[in-house]
């Protein structure tokens, strides 16, 4: 329990609420407030004195020979920017338009199409197949099969039997094989080949192979016997025009009719179906003949004969349509109906269909044609006895031979 303090009063007792304030000390009570302390005053900083310089006052920096100073200009880093902007937006502008022609260029059917061919064409190797679909099917033909591949071209006829002619050619080299079926309904014939090869020895035994339908060969070009052949006719008739047409003339004709058609034919998008990508081609046909035409009279002179002053008038505003497949980048198949091509009302399409099967080499010995054999059938010159040195009676050719 508190105790009460010494006035008395009772202890934790608060004043009364609203009670008399005390009176606050007297003035008196306060000590008064100290002097302010005086500043010192700083002493002045010596000036050395500096005697005149032993070469005269420093006139060289007076204001007229110095040049005044300029402020440095302000960093232009805003406009620099912008201009870094807009070159790098006409860039890009200019790249993705360019990017979007190109896209566009390599994806038009015409491009596509001549792509296509040209990628057939130019292989090492390859193979198109002629057939006509909706004609009369009572017929034996079927079609005809062009190949090619290193430096060998090869033709063959087939009926629906089988292969009734088949030809490779090569630049020193010429093979053929004949069906005897073809001479069926002329079997004289046939026997006819057999008599005149047994009256010739041992020369006639390319044309008892013949006779069988066995593949025979025969050397061609320049230096051959079949060409010493030739020249010599030529020179005993007085002839001096050369009737052999080379690969490089016909290799000339062709890129001349396949330029004029590039130039003028028209190439629309058709879709796709189960042969691959489909196109229709047309072509007017006058310009392309002329092309063909000017180029047959440039490459073969003479030999092109009336070819290449026929009259093309009533070519005029006619037009061949193609349909054209191509698929992984290659040309696959080509459709042509015949109604382009003729007066008369028919339904029949020429099919050309694309492989890549190549030249067909033959399974049997290739009998060679001999010198003799030449010799005696074309006339029997005696200045062409040199000739029976070359090749002999028969055996198997190291070119390229007929697929079997």
């Amino acid at each position: 329990m508190p105790y009460p303090p010494p006035s008395g009063e009772p202890a934790n007792v608060p004043p009364p609420v609203g009670g008399p304030v005390p009176p606050a000390p007297p003035a008196a009570a306060y000590p008064p407030p100290a002097p302010p302390v005086a500043a010192h005053a700083a002493a002045p900083t010596p000036v050395p004195a500096y005697g005149e310089p032993p070469l005269g006052p420093p006139s060289y920096l007076d204001a007229s020979v110095l040049p005044a100073v300029e402020p440095e200009p302000e960093p232009r880093r805003g406009r620099g920017r912008v201009a870094i902007a807009a070159g790098l937006a006409v860039l890009l502008v200019l790249v993705a338009g360019g990017a979007a022609y190109g896209w566009q260029l390599m994806h038009r059917p015409d491009v596509q199409v001549a792509r296509a061919f040209s990628a057939t064409t130019s292989a090492a190797q390859g193979d198109v197949v002629l057939t006509v679909e909706g004609a009369d099917p009572s017929g034996g033909f079927s079609g005809v099969r062009y190949a090619w591949g290193s430096g060998t071209q090869q033709i063959q006829v087939r009926t629906k039997t089988g292969t009734a002619a088949d030809v490779i050619v090569t630049p020193n080299h010429l093979t053929l094989r004949i069906d005897p079926s073809l001479f069926a309904s002329q079997p004289e014939a046939l026997a006819q080949l057999r008599t005149i090869a047994g009256t010739l020895g041992a020369d006639g035994a390319a044309l008892e192979a013949l006779a069988d339908g066995k593949p025979v060969g025969i050397a061609i070009g320049p230096g051959s016997p079949l060409q010493k052949l030739i020249d010599s006719l030529q020179s005993s008739t007085g002839s001096t025009s050369s009737s052999s047409i080379s690969p490089d003339q016909i290799s000339k004709i062709t890129n001349a009719i396949q330029d004029a058609v590039k130039k003028n034919a028209t190439v629309t998008d058709a879709g796709s179906d189960q042969y691959g990508d489909h196109y229709k081609v047309t072509v007017p046909l006058k310009p392309v003949a002329q092309a063909a035409m000017s180029s047959v009279a440039s490459q073969l002179g003479p030999l092109a004969g009336k070819v290449s002053s026929a009259d093309l008038k009533d070519l005029d505003g006619k037009t061949l349509t193609a349909d054209v497949w191509t698929k992984d980048g290659r040309v696959v198949r080509v459709a042509v109906p015949l109604s382009d091509l003729s007066e008369g009302q028919t339904h029949a399409t020429v099919v050309a269909t694309f492989g890549t099967g190549g030249v067909q080499q033959p399974t049997e010995p290739v009998t060679e044609v001999s010198g003799g054999l030449l010799d005696k059938l074309l006339g029997g010159l005696g200045s062409l006895g040199d000739l029976g040195g070359f090749g002999s009676a028969s055996g198997t050719g190291s070119g390229a031979g007929l697929g079997g």
